[in-house]
């Protein structure tokens, strides 16, 4: 490793990070960099898959063939005289050739993918697909790592969310059943003045945890009325779940559609004094939920739901590996046409 370049310092604290190399390896030329690289130590190892340093900074022929691997980029394309074609990666973009006698058709490897319209170099969309998928990718990283200026980061983010989204979506997920337990709660993520003092509807979100087994939902609601709330509960929350609450007139009426519904009034106390229930557990999920929004100090109301969406898939994920996973629904809902 040359550790007077920023490259070689990020291979380090990736080897760090997979206790390949100790933490007090380094030297005075490769310290001025670790500032950049704080997000990685501060969400601990990055995976413990044996293969991630040969996907991490691939070239780009090798990031190529990981996408095609991974189903992302075709692997073959048919061209309009019948024949095959082949991939050609002399020159800049690689591009498909026709190859029977007088045919000359080109076609992007981008187009008809998840990439086309995009021109981050392959090998940075894998940087960067790992990156965003353990957490590390801020903006600042990506600008000193990846050459990315804010703006790409944030649409290459708001890609990233849209297939999150495509992911839960078709794939819906009641929580909780006869045995589990489940807390909900609601939280305002909105205030109905800004800084500015302008007025705007309060944004409250409605939220449900598994004891058990950590599921959860999240849904932005208009407001708290049990017309509102209710029929949300009903469509995440399997019958049969003891749910936990507080005392808000809204979850009146749990009882009879299902559910064995417990009470904790807050203003009295925490934990219910004969039941022994509490809602700890969504209170936590709360301040998970909301630490990750003043990490991005806010979050736009159009946005919030793309955000949600994030935080309920990586849940989802819980102890896999986020990387290959968002390879796989990148595959699954943008498969090359």
């Amino acid at each position: 490793l040359h550790t007077n370049d920023i490259q070689s310092t990020y291979i380090i604290v990736v080897l760090q990070n997979e206790r390949i190399l100790g933490k007090r390896f380094a030297t005075t030329a490769c310290t001025a960099h670790f500032s950049l690289f704080q997000e990685l130590t501060m969400f601990g190892r990055t995976s413990t898959n044996s293969s991630v340093m040969n996907e991490l900074i691939p070239d780009e022929p090798s990031a190529i063939a990981l996408l095609q691997a991974k189903g992302i980029l075709h692997q073959q394309r048919p061209c309009d005289c019948g024949e095959g074609m082949s991939l050609s990666l002399n020159g800049r973009p690689a591009r498909w050739r026709g190859h029977r006698g007088r045919c000359r058709k080109q076609v992007s490897l981008r187009d008809g993918t998840w990439l086309e319209g995009t021109r981050l170099e392959f090998s940075k969309v894998v940087r960067f697909v790992h990156a965003w998928s353990h957490k590390y990718g801020t903006t600042e990283f990506c600008k000193n790592m990846l050459g990315m200026t804010p703006q790409a980061v944030t649409k290459w983010k708001s890609r990233m969310r849209e297939i999150v989204a495509q992911s839960l979506l078709r794939h819906p997920l009641r929580i909780g059943g006869p045995g589990f337990i489940v807390e909900i709660d609601e939280s305002l993520f909105s205030k109905s003045k800004d800084h500015r003092g302008r007025s705007y509807p309060q944004q409250w979100v409605l939220g449900g945890v598994c004891r058990e087994t950590g599921q959860c939902f999240l849904v932005p609601v208009e407001d708290r009325s049990r017309d509102t709330l209710l029929p949300i509960i009903r469509d995440h929350v399997r019958l049969g779940t003891t749910i936990m609450t507080d005392k808000w007139r809204a979850y009146n009426g749990l009882s009879r559609v299902g559910y064995t519904h417990l009470q904790v009034n807050h203003s009295e106390n925490f934990v219910h004094p004969e039941a022994g229930c509490d809602t700890q557990t969504i209170e936590s999920f709360w301040a998970q939920l909301k630490r990750a929004n003043k990490l991005r100090c806010g979050t736009q109301r159009t946005l919030l739901q793309s955000y949600l969406h994030e935080f309920m898939w990586r849940r989802r994920v819980g102890v896999g590996d986020p990387y290959h996973k968002i390879m796989q629904d990148i595959a699954t809902y943008c498969p090359p046409r």
